[in-house]
């Protein structure tokens, strides 16, 4: 999220945080660029400044994304990936819902 002051920017990042890894490009150098790197450190947002002349520094690095829930189309997706993976690999896929979720033979 591009912004000239950081409070405004990330509120408008914070939007993003259930959906991508978020990061708040500051178009001038704040004043106390030490408390809000702190910040965004903590909150798990990337910090990049833009300086004169264009060039893009980034401050904090952003933390990777977390998927916080899965969907009904992405948990069927991981189901057909997963049968696929089994047949590519010489093992024959069981009927939905018979699957053992581990193996307990000792």
């Amino acid at each position: 999220m591009r912004g000239a002051t950081w409070r405004p920017a990330l509120r408008r990042a914070a939007a993003f945080e259930p959906f991508a890894t978020r990061v708040v490009l500051l178009t001038r150098p704040p004043r106390r660029v030490a408390d809000i790197a702190w910040e965004a450190d903590i909150d798990g947002t990337g910090l990049w400044i833009t300086h004169p002349g264009g060039d893009v520094e980034e401050i904090v690095a952003p933390a990777p994304y977390v998927q916080h829930y899965i969907k009904p189309a992405g948990w069927r997706f991981a189901e057909h990936a997963y049968a696929a993976w089994l047949t590519h690999n010489g093992i024959r896929p069981s009927p939905a819902g018979q699957l053992p979720l581990y193996d307990d033979t000792p």
